[in-house]
């Protein structure tokens, strides 16, 4: 965003070095606070940030872990030049807006693989969180409104409809954008994806290799809805082709009683169970065996997502993992690609999609 031809971070930017024109700020002097210097210029953090960010690439400013933000040794330098210097020394290190529903387990990796690559290009990354879709909608609008020169976005999907003005907004946007995750349908932005088709199918087709015939599926439809499809898609591909004639057994357990369900599987001779990710399985392998139901036995299970369950409760659960951490790699690699283009080269997304592979969990 601009105001009088020039961006917010340059008039934070230019307020500052005339603190220092003043000699309101000295060398060696603490810098004031993002947040207090955000509402005294009603402009965002991000955009302190921002300006903060060029200053210190200047050497006009320098940041000590664990202490703060202090005015540089000014000595020789003149203040005439700051402006221009700062503006041409944060020119080279362009900044990355990451929306992201939170850091955890499965999104640490992502992020983990997305920060290196970033540091190689010499990019700074802004991290915000999208764990609703209010608080998406506000992240997107920041990020355009402080004039980030990228984006790198897991987009928030659920069972129950949303609208897609958001992603609507990043495409009309005309910055290059890279979703982790398939875009919701009718959004044309590039993405890195997981199988979750073939990696369904595979575990399925595992499961019917070692012998099993009547295999369950749990899932919970408060999850990802695009995970939900792509699962749910998999088993049903598998069971049809390897199993021909076999019931499908589905039991969704954010339902209050699939408990009951899961007995009833069981019941049925249900041998084996794909779980669509770790924390179901685990739930359902410790119910059965608090009433005493010794099948499936914790080897015919396979899960989605290794989050640490099975390790806590010491349960030896066959896993499949998604290559989180190539993942986030390759969606800042394709950004690069997009920021370092002269033009546009074509007018179609771009997909790059990952296959899960299968691991074992290690137990005590």
């Amino acid at each position: 965003m601009k105001k009088n031809g020039m961006h917010l971070y340059q008039h934070v930017q230019d307020y500052i070095l005339d603190m220092i024109a003043r000699k309101e700020l000295g060398s060696g002097d603490r810098m004031p606070a993002e947040k207090e210097l955000a509402d005294k210029m009603k402009v965002s953090r991000l955009t302190v940030r921002k300006a903060y960010a060029m200053l210190a690439d200047a050497g006009v400013i320098l940041a000590i872990q664990g202490k703060g933000t202090f005015v540089n040794d000014l000595t020789g330098i003149s203040l005439g030049s700051l402006s221009s210097a700062t503006e041409n020394a944060y020119l080279s290190k362009k900044v990355i807006g990451v929306i992201f529903p939170e850091i955890t387990s499965f999104f640490g990796p992502i992020l983990k693989g997305i920060e290196e690559r970033a540091s190689e290009h010499n990019f700074t990354l802004n991290i915000m969180f999208n764990d609703n879709f209010e608080r998406e909608e506000a992240a997107v609008k920041t990020m355009l409104a402080n004039g980030v020169d990228g984006m790198i976005i897991n987009p928030r999907r659920t069972s129950q409809h949303h609208g897609t003005q958001n992603y609507q907004l990043l495409e009309q946007s005309g910055i290059p954008v890279v979703m982790v995750g398939k875009p919701p349908v009718g959004i044309n932005l590039d993405c890195v994806m997981c199988d979750d088709v073939t990696g369904t199918f595979d575990a399925i087709e595992r499961l019917v290799g070692e012998g099993h015939r009547r295999i369950l599926r749990l899932f919970s439809s408060d999850d990802d809805a695009e995970a939900l499809i792509e699962r749910k898609e998999g088993y049903r591909e598998a069971v049809e082709s390897l199993l021909p004639g076999e019931r499908q057994y589905h039991v969704d357990c954010s339902k209050p009683e699939w408990h009951k369900a899961l007995m009833a599987c069981v019941a049925d001779r249900v041998t084996a169970v794909f779980s669509d990710n770790d924390a179901l399985a685990v739930q359902a392998y410790l119910h059965l065996a608090a009433m005493q139901v010794d099948r499936p036995r914790v080897h015919d299970y396979i899960s989605y997502n290794s989050t640490g369950l099975c390790r806590q409760f010491n349960l030896d659960i066959t896993t499949i993992e998604i290559p989180k951490y190539g993942m986030g790699k390759q969606a800042m690699g394709m950004l690069h690609e997009k920021l370092n283009a002269d033009a546009p080269v074509r007018n179609y997304a771009r997909y790059s999609v990952f296959r899960p592979f299968f691991q074992k969990c290690q137990t005590d």
